[in-house]
Formats: C-alpha cells, sequence, structure tokens
C-alpha cells in the first residue's frame, strides 16, 4: 500500500506539467 500526501500528489502534478510544458509549448 502506497500512501501520497496530498501535498506530494500536487507536487507531483506540477513537475509533469513542467515536463509536459516543453511539449505542448508556452501554458494556455
Amino acid at each position: 500500500e502506497i500512501r501520497y500526501p496530498r501535498r506530494r500528489q500536487a507536487l507531483l502534478k506540477a513537475w509533469r506539467a513542467t515536463l509536459d510544458a516543453p511539449k505542448r509549448g508556452p501554458e494556455a
């Protein structure tokens, strides 16, 4: 069972967003 705090989840989402940003281009 893996437990991730909400902060960790938000951090992962933000980190992923930064990785995907270059592919999509400037943030809409």
